[in-house]
């Protein structure tokens, strides 16, 4: 069973410190990991451990 856990984009630019757009333009280049559900993005915990 995988319970991997993520989090919105305002969620993971909260955290990290970062302006929206900023992380939109990371995760378009693909340097930010994601999971597309639809229309939403969410990040996996995980990849605040890769920015740190």
């Amino acid at each position: 069973m995988n319970t991997m856990q993520f989090i919105t984009v305002q969620e993971y630019s909260e955290l990290v410190s970062l302006d929206l757009s900023t992380v939109y333009r990371l995760v378009n280049r693909g340097e930010i990991p994601v999971k597309r559900i639809g229309r939403s993005i969410r990040i996996p915990v995980s990849a605040l451990e890769i920015r740190s």
